[in-house]
Formats: structure tokens, C-alpha cells, sequence
């Protein structure tokens, strides 16, 4: 698990649509919260207030990177890169090289 604060989450993109139905079918993807939850936390995003929350490492890139991608800001806890250098070593030294490619994929995207 890795504690996630979101800081901030635009009510839309530059010259485009409103990203609100996006930012939350990303949020409840990752945290599986109702609909009013995540409509309630994007809302609050939007008028700079933050959101903590735990998430398990896999589900975490994904969804970081369509929040990331529609302008949302947020900060990680040290141990989510902490956690996929683990399971990195882990494969290699399992000799899982596809998993350890995906890992180490997952690891750049979040260091952008």
C-alpha cells in the first residue's frame, strides 16, 4: 500500500471540455468509492482542498497517469517507489523478466 495526497484537479483542460466525469471514473477506478464519494473528493480538488488515500502499488500507474495526464497534481510517499524497487529485485532475482520490465516501466512513469 501507498498513501497518495491529490492536491489540486482542474475543472478542465486548456480551450476544452469540462475533465470532471473523467477525473472521477479515474479516482473511483483506483480507490472504488461510490460515485457521490468521487464526484464529492473531484469537487473538492477542484476548489484546493486535498484527498489522502491508500492505494496498492499495481493499480497505482495507471491511474497516477490518466490523473497526471487530465492536469490533476498529487505527491507520493516514498514508499510506493520503495515498495517497486522491491518487487523489481524480487523479479530479477526470480528471473521474472517480463515482470521486472513492466516494474521497471511503472517506476519511470513515476519519476516523470
Amino acid at each position: 500500500m501507498a498513501q497518495i495526497t491529490f492536491l489540486r484537479f482542474p475543472t478542465q483542460l486548456k480551450d476544452g471540455p469540462s475533465i470532471k466525469v473523467p477525473g472521477i471514473k479515474a479516482l473511483r477506478g483506483i480507490t472504488g468509492i461510490t460515485l457521490k464519494e468521487a464526484k464529492e473528493i473531484i469537487e473538492d480538488l477542484q476548489s484546493d482542498k486535498s484527498f489522502v488515500c491508500n492505494v496498492d502499488v499495481e493499480n497505482v500507474v495507471p491511474f497516477l497517469n490518466d490523473f497526471k495526464r487530465l492536469g490533476g497534481e498529487f505527491t507520493i510517499d516514498n514508499s510506493l517507489y520503495d515498495s517497486i524497487k522491491q518487487a523489481l529485485n524480487l523479479a530479477i532475482d526470480q528471473g521474472e523478466l517480463p515482470v521486472a520490465s513492466d516494474l521497471l516501466d511503472a517506476l519511470k512513469k513515476l519519476k516523470h
